[in-house]
């Protein structure tokens, strides 16, 4: 019958679709796979994303457990003893050294104090903060006198400005006055029903009603008065924007002194804006020179506080060391910091600074699990000479993190090099004092010590490389008018190093790799799929093919088109018969002789629709005749 052939033709073609659809995602599934492993072989086992300095490949290795760090102390000691390498790096290098090395660091503190400036900081050529806190804390821990260091770091200070309010809440059951005292002016202000007078603010009094210059002053002193009442509650708070506030402190007194914690570091005291990372060092620095019994409010963990970037895992490195200094711990400064680290590796941005900084602000609190993924980084990525990436910087913080929570201290004695001059260029310590030609800052200037401090300098057409230095520079990519750079931290927030220039991140660039875990519940989810899949086609084959509904090499015959004869054949739809013509002796039709349909056994409603629809339209064409 035609329906018969019509309805297996759809069917037919149905399942000709679901066979291409699941061959199109069995296919698909398969190159995504390949491709996701392809990928994953590609990547080598533990990159990192600094760079080498030195521009030599540097190969991790796994002996560390066996040989200790032994070897990173000896390559950090030889390296800074036989190579310039500016301030900051020389100091945060002593400070690793005192963690545990039998080399002689007495030549290593002269040479550090011979860089330094008459007025007492570092660099002598231009003060920055950063470099003379680290170099300060090197002196310190080494056992020398740091009086006069010391005060030039504190009074480098300079205030938040107009950044955000302050201010002074008062609250009390009872009605009073309260009187404030600033530089000798005083000040009332009357507190009704919870309400205070004289003020701004219904329930709080802005530090500019006090005094409207008072933010200019570094750290000033607020003496509140309240004692005409019998209880009330005095509180500091600061309030960057209009939807977040930190409270300084909040006592229940009837008088206190107030200390505005309103103080942060500028780069040098050439500028006067407020920068985290030189806040950040120079806090740390004194904090660590303090004891506990003698800390002194420094007045800048309100600013690390409301500035610090809760995406950027060196400054919240930096913030949660100062705070575990303070003994003040906070849950949610350490959750952000515990964020940043990654699954699959246990890295900080998959960088050795990044993460030996973070582990530093992460030792003395309850994070184990990320401590010890951090350590275990470090430890994977140290190379086989000693070194983190051949890097003086790189190697002291991982030296310093895996050292424990407390710096190394120890008396470091001079030297006497009286009459003994050294000579550059020989690879002889002629003034015996365990600093070898490039490691003096009198032979920084020397020619052959040019071409290994790490600068592009004198007639070098690169850092280190071309010009007088000899050796070829490697092809760099066209100026884009970005930063120089070795590693990502040298770049700003947004950046990273690429080919040695920082390079602004797309919306893209932070895609955060697949972990462990993740891989393994892709293939996971590939069986399940590849499980419906195969369920499925066995259901299409049992239901249409293994009962003959459909015969699949019949799929790709092609199908010859359809005439209007075959049609009415396979239909068998026949018109009625003519009528016969009447005659004297019957006046009754001859009947039609009756359509012969053949039976199946059983029918569809399609077939049973359609031989509906053939009948009425028999009836229609046999009344029109």
């Amino acid at each position: 019958m035609f329906i018969n052939n019509t309805l297996n033709n759809n069917v037919m073609k149905r399942g000709l679709v679901s066979i291409i659809l699941i061959l199109i995602l069995i296919f698909s599934t398969t190159a995504i796979a390949a491709e996701r492993g392809e990928d994953l072989d590609k990547q080598p086992p533990t990159t990192d994303a600094t760079s080498n300095d030195l521009g030599t490949d540097t190969k991790t290795t796994t002996t560390t457990e066996e040989t200790g760090l032994a070897n990173s102390y000896q390559w950090l000691y030889d390296t800074i003893t036989n190579r310039t390498v500016n301030d900051a790096d020389e100091a945060i290098a002593i400070i690793a050294l005192l963690g545990e090395s039998s080399g002689e660091l007495g030549g290593l503190v002269d040479e550090l104090k011979k860089r330094e400036s008459d007025t007492h900081c570092w660099p002598k050529d231009g003060c920055r903060v950063k470099d003379t806190a680290l170099a300060t804390l090197a002196l310190s821990l080494s056992g020398q006198d740091v009086t006069e260091e010391t005060k030039w770091l504190k009074e480098s200070k300079i205030s938040m400005g107009n950044r955000g309010e302050w201010w002074i809440v008062l609250k009390s059951n009872v009605n009073g006055t309260c009187t404030t005292t600033y530089n000798t002016k005083t000040k009332n202000f009357d507190l009704q029903d919870d309400i205070i007078k004289q003020a701004r603010g219904q329930y709080h009094i802005n530090l500019l009603d006090i005094d409207p210059n008072i933010n200019r002053v570094v750290t000033p002193k607020i003496s509140v008065d309240c004692s005409t009442m019998p209880s009330v509650v005095i509180a500091l708070i600061y309030k960057p924007d209009t939807n977040t506030f930190f409270i300084q402190e909040s006592q229940s007194v009837t008088n206190t002194d107030l200390i505005i914690n309103n103080a942060c570091y500028p780069v040098s005291r050439r500028t006067n804006s407020c920068d985290f990372e030189s806040t950040a060092f120079a806090t740390w620095a004194l904090l660590e020179l303090q004891t506990e019994d003698n800390r002194e409010n420094l007045g800048t963990t309100i600013y690390l506080e409301s500035a610090v970037k809760q995406g950027d895992s060196i400054q919240l490195a930096l913030l949660n060391r100062i705070l575990l200094k303070l003994s003040n711990v906070q849950g949610s400064f350490l959750e952000l910091l515990a964020q940043q680290q990654k699954q699959q590796d246990g890295s900080f941005n998959n960088d050795v600074y990044a993460t030996a900084l973070s582990l530093l602000g992460l030792q003395g609190t309850d994070k184990t699990d990320n401590i010890a993924r951090a350590a275990d980084y470090l430890t994977r990525r140290v190379s086989k000479d000693g070194s983190w990436n051949r890097d003086v910087r790189n190697t002291a913080y991982a030296l310093l993190a895996l050292h424990g929570i407390d710096l190394g201290r120890r008396e470091v004695k001079a030297l006497d090099t009286t009459g003994r001059r050294e000579i550059c260029g020989n690879s002889i310590d002629d003034n015996q004092n365990g600093i070898e030609d490039c490691g003096e800052q009198s032979c920084s200037d020397d020619q052959s010590c040019k071409c290994v401090n790490n600068k592009h300098d004198g007639d070098e057409e690169g850092i280190d490389c071309g010009g007088n230095c000899g050796n070829k520079c490697a092809e760099q990519p066209a100026d884009t008018g970005t930063t120089g750079c070795t590693l990502n931290s040298d770049c700003n927030s947004g950046e990273s190093c690429q080919s040695g220039i920082c390079i602004t991140n797309n919306d893209n660039t932070n895609v955060t790799e697949p972990t462990p875990e993740e891989g393994s519940s892709f293939w996971i989810w590939l069986l399940v799929i590849l499980f419906i899949l195969l369920a499925g086609f066995g259901v299409f084959y049992i239901k249409y093919v293994k009962t003959g509904k459909i015969v699949l090499k019949d799929l790709f015959k092609k199908k010859k088109k359809q005439t209007f004869e075959e049609y009415k054949r396979m239909s068998e739809f026949k018109p009625a018969q003519q009528r016969p013509a009447m005659t004297q002796n019957n006046n009754q039709r001859t009947a039609a002789q009756p359509r012969i349909i053949p039976q199946r056994v059983s029918k569809s409603k399609e077939e049973e629709e359609l031989e509906r629809s053939l009948k009425e339209a028999e009836k229609l064409i046999k009344g029109n005749k």
